[in-house]
Formats: structure tokens, sequence, C-alpha cells
């Protein structure tokens, strides 16, 4: 219980720390009250978006360490404090409260939703890093603590674009392990959750809240998010906060959508879709005369902002602002416009096809047909999505606020639905429109109720809310009961269900090779628990190591040069087939001890671990 509790008590101490300095800013950016119930959502943003910008100045600067940290969390939490207690307390704006949301399904919605969300929690705790997360979400803010700050990490690609989701990572891991980091990412799906009901309110629209957290939760991606270490769900909360307070303003909300594009600048390459998205609501919600001046204010502005210091980073550690792309124009190193190439094939299959028919059917294709791998678009929506949408459409005919928000909601939905599939058409990068889709409908489940019948709308709206959780969440019961059946080892083993966070091959290089080592890690790019310094492709489907040995050709004295001049000592293998084309060399490398030596291997064969001969070339002879 102590290992839950422990947990529990961090992941909320950490929301409270990112939330702390927002209150300190909200007292400038709303002085008088006017955001209402907006204030809180805006004072989350501005505490995340200040934790953001200092923690990139603190990697800029090379004093990302923990102590630093620490002392940084302490300072903020006093300020916050000092200033809370002689800060008068905000009265809440008429018309403002919850009116119409009986206590009844206040209880059950809360409820139902705990229900599916303490599984979500358990598994979240559990000491296991997925996939991208052990490339790069954790990885590389784990390499800028060990730094002290921003370090060029070669050959991988993802560690050149902007990461101000990562820099978040890197506090968790600095006040704490990745297991905190994890949590982070479980805390903005909460996030998200919140601004919907903050959205449904604001409209008055009390009941919507709960059909929307329904449909949201309802899809397979967004479960699976919940519980690792990655970034759509920010980039969906960043996402949907900027398009509610560019649809409603109140007071400064121009300016504070304005701080949700800086988010999303920060957060990914692909976060522009986003951005071109809120650009296109707030041109559709803007006064002619007001709309470039909203734009330029809303838009333009804070993507300068918060794109140009990656921007230069990127250049500082490639020499190309934007790398890889543009190679042959920008250049950068370990790259090479037949990389390029494959890159952009391989992104391009992902899906199930790029011909006019097929983008037809997209939308039919992306509800039904989602499963595992690529062709499949790498994830599931729930089929309800569809009559949520027919809802979210009917709900754009109305005339009141709700509708005003459905109408240009949806029109920045359409937009980066069109943007996602000219690119990477993989499910999960489909997430940060999931909101809005989920709270239009929500509006039109309840507009509907009260059409057929306003005294029993909140049951009818209760209703259709546990059919949505029912049907929604029915098919993915296995990642409920499995999160349930965590607790009961963690109850049993407590803290000690850590010792099995770290992989047996890692511990293999841990305990066999020395500690100024470098790997070459193949046909793995895992590596966030590898205690040791290496090399790792980004991408199997465009293989920077195969490019990089390519030249070795058939002969292993070349090969072993290669290696001897990027300071490669050691070589980590696993032995599952990537499609990646080494050269002949690498085998012959491997198969003679003359030039690597053969220290380990994982009972199942999996993993293998050589140590590359030293050859001193002057004398002719080998060490």
């Amino acid at each position: 219980m102590t290992y839950i509790l422990g947990r529990l008590l961090a992941a909320v101490a950490l929301a409270i720390v990112l939330y702390l300095p927002g209150t300190i800013l909200i007292r400038w950016v709303d002085r008088n009250g006017e955001l209402g119930l907006l204030r809180h959502l805006a004072t989350a943003l501005l505490g995340i978006a200040t934790w953001t910008t200092l923690l990139f100045m603190l990697a800029t600067m090379g004093l990302l360490r923990t102590p630093i940290l620490w002392g940084a969390v302490g300072a903020v939490s006093l300020a916050a404090l000092l200033i809370r207690l002689r800060e008068r307390q905000m009265t809440r704006p008429p018309g403002e409260s919850a009116a119409g949301c009986p206590r009844w399904l206040v209880a059950l919605g809360s409820l139902l939703l705990v229900a599916c969300l303490v599984p979500l929690f358990l598994l979240a705790i559990a000491p296991v890093v997925s996939w991208d997360a052990d490339v790069y979400h954790l990885t590389v803010p784990k390499l800028w603590l060990a730094a002290g700050g921003f370090v060029d990490v070669d050959m991988n690609v993802y560690s050149q674009w902007p990461l101000g989701v990562e820099l978040l990572f890197a506090l968790a891991l600095g006040i704490d392990d990745f297991v905190l980091a994890k949590l982070l990412h479980f805390v903005f799906g909460l996030a998200t959750l919140w601004s919907l009901g903050v959205a449904a309110r604001h409209v008055e629209r009390p009941l919507a809240v709960w059909p929307a957290c329904a449909l949201f939760l309802a899809n397979e991606v967004v479960l699976f998010e919940m519980r690792v270490a990655y970034i759509d769900l920010a980039y969906a909360f960043f996402f949907f906060s900027g398009l509610l307070f560019a649809l409603v303003p109140r007071g400064r909300s121009l300016a504070l959508s304005a701080v949700c594009v800086g988010l999303l600048i920060s957060t990914k390459v692909t976060s522009v879709f986003g951005v071109l998205a809120i650009a296109a609501a707030i041109a559709y919600h803007a006064a002619p005369k007001e709309r470039w001046k909203a734009l330029r204010l809303g838009v333009i502005l804070p993507s300068l902002i918060a794109g140009i210091p990656w921007s230069v980073k990127t250049f500082l550690g490639t020499g190309n602002p934007i790398y890889p792309f543009l190679h042959e124009v920008l250049g950068g190193p370990d790259w090479n416009a037949s990389l390029g190439a494959q890159l952009r094939t391989w992104q391009s299959s992902i899906g199930m096809g790029r011909e006019p028919l097929d983008y037809l059917l997209l939308p039919v294709r992306v509800i039904f047909e989602g499963g595992q791998g690529y062709e499949n678009f790498d994830g599931r929506l729930t089929p309800l999505l569809l009559p949520a949408l027919a809802l979210a459409i009917w709900m754009t005919r109305q005339g009141s606020p709700a509708g005003r928000f459905a109408r240009a909601g949806l029109l920045a939905t359409a937009l980066y639905f069109v943007t996602w599939a000219a690119s990477s058409q993989q499910i999960r990068f489909l997430i940060p429109i999931l909101p809005v889709i989920a709270v239009a409908a929500g509006f039109g489940i309840e507009e509907l109720a009260r059409r057929i019948h306003r005294r029993r709308a909140p049951v009818l709206v209760a209703a259709i809310f546990v059919a949505i959780l029912g049907v929604g969440i029915w098919p993915t019961t296995s990642t409920l009961t499995a999160g349930w059946r965590s607790a009961k080892i963690f109850l049993d083993v407590g803290d000690a269900v850590m010792e099995s966070a770290v992989p047996q091959h890692f511990r293999a290089v841990d305990a066999l090779t020395p500690a100024d080592a470098k790997l070459l890690m193949l046909n793995t790019n895992r590596g966030f628990f590898n205690p040791r310094s290496f090399l790792a492709d980004s991408f199997f489907e465009a293989s920077q190591i195969a490019a990089w040995l390519a030249p070795s050709g058939d002969d292993p004295v070349a090969l072993t040069q290669l290696l001897h001049e990027r300071g490669v000592t050691h070589l980590l293998s696993e032995q599952v087939p990537r499609g990646i084309v080494y050269p002949r060399s690498l085998d012959l490398m491997l198969a003679d001890p003359r030039f690597a030596v053969g220290l380990w291997q994982s009972p199942d064969r999996r993993f293998a671990l050589w140590q590359i001969v030293q050859h001193d070339e002057d004398r002719g002879s080998q060490r």
C-alpha cells in the first residue's frame, strides 16, 4: 500500500508544483476575475508554460541538475505561498455556477470515472517503460540530467526536435524517477478531462461533461496513453485549451490562447497541425477587422517566441535549424538524401493508402479498421465516434454559445484531420481532436435530452453516459482488469517491484563492461536503462547505423576502424529482424575473435553482447 500511496502523493505534489507559478502570474493576467471558470485552467497553463521556460533556460546554462531542480521547486512554492497569503480571494462572477447538474449525477459520474481511472493509474505506476519513451521521451531527459543540460545525442533525430514536455519529464526524473514521469502524462490525461468540464460549464451545458468524458475515455488509444510517458495527452490538453480560450473570449483569453500555441510549438514537430487548426478557429471567430490582429497576437507571435529557441538549439547542434529536413540544402550530421527518402516512404506507408479513394474512405477506416500495426493506423478509436460526430455536426446548427463553439471547434478539427491525413497516419496523433469531438457531441446529447424532456434531461444524460462507458470501455476490459490485478502485486511486493525495472541485458552490460564503455546497439533503440554511453537508430525504417557502416562493405578491418573513430568499444544486438540491411563486414567481424569477443548471451538467445577488440595499427597488434 505504501508504494501505491507514495506514487499517488508524488503525482499530486508534482501537479501542484506545476500549477503554482500560475498562481503568481494570474494576478496580472486576470486582475478583475473576468475569466470566471476559466481562471483555474488559465492558472494551470501559465504554470506549465513558466516551468517549461525555466527548465529550458536551466538546460541552456548547464544547470539542469537535481539539487537546482529541488531549489527551483522550493523557491516557486515559497513565492506562490507568500503571494497567495497576501492576495484577496477572488469572488466568482455571477452566472458561473454549475446549476442544472444535480448532485446525484455528479456523484454517479465521478464514481464511474474513478472506477475507470484507478486501474489506469495502477498500470501507470508499474515500473515499465514503453517503446517511444525508451527511445527518447524519457531517455533524452535522462541524458540531459546526466550532462546538466542540453547535449547532442548522436544519431537520435528526436533529440533535435522541440521537446517541451520532455523538459517536464526531466523535472520529474530529477526530483524522483521515471514512474513519476509516467504519472505526469497520466496527469495530463486528467487535465484534458478537466478541461472538458470547464468548457461544458462555461457555455452553460453542465450535463455535457459526463458523456464528453466517457467518449474521450472510450478510445483504446487514450487508455493506452494514460499509462505511458508519451506526449499526446499533453498535446491534447494544450490544443483543446487553446481552442477554448480562442472561442469563448473572456478577459485576456486571446493571450491565454497564445500561451497554448507556444506550448504546442514546444511539444513536437507536428504541433504545427494544431497551431494551424487554432489559427483557423481564431480567424473564423474574430470580426473581419480584428482578424489579422488576432492571428498576429494569438498565433504568429507566440509561435515565433516558442519556436525560435528550439530552432537555435537544433542549429547549434546540427547546423540545420530544422534537422533532418531539407538536408540537401541545409545539411546536418548522420543523415543523407537516401535516409530522407526512406523516412518519407515509411511515413507515407502508415495507414491504408494515399490514393484519392483512400482519402475519401479514411474517416470511416480510421474509426472502424484501426488496430495493431502501422497498416492499421497502429491504434484503435471507438466506433461511437461516428454517432458522436453526427451529434456534434447537428449541434453546429444551434445558435447558442455551445453551438458556436461546436461550429468553430469542428472547423478546426476538420483542418487538423486533413493535415494529419497528408502526413503520418498514426491514430495516436488524432488524440488532440478527440476532446473537441467529445465535448461537441456532449453538447448535442444534452441539447437533445432537454428537448425530449427538460425536467428528466439529467436522467437521460446519465443513461447515455453509462451506455457510452459500457459500450466503449467493454472491449478494453482486459486493460482495466490488468490494472486491478497489478494492485495485488504492489500490495504484496511494495517498493521492491522497482527491482524488476532494469532489463536483463542491461544488467549484463553493467556487470561486464567498464564505466567508460560505449555501446553500438543493433536492432534495438530502447536505451533508457542502458548504463553506458551508446549509439542507436532513431528509426529502423531509415537506419542511420546501416548508412554509417555501409562503406565498410566486406572488410571487417574497415568496420572496426569506423567503430573506433566513434569510440565504440562494445556491441549489443537484439536478434530480432528489423528489415535493416547491414554490410557483410558486420557478420564477418562478429564471427572472428580477432575483431570481436562474445561476452554474454541471454538464455533465450535474444540479446548478445560483444567486446570490440582494440587494434594498435602502428604496431600491428591487438589488445
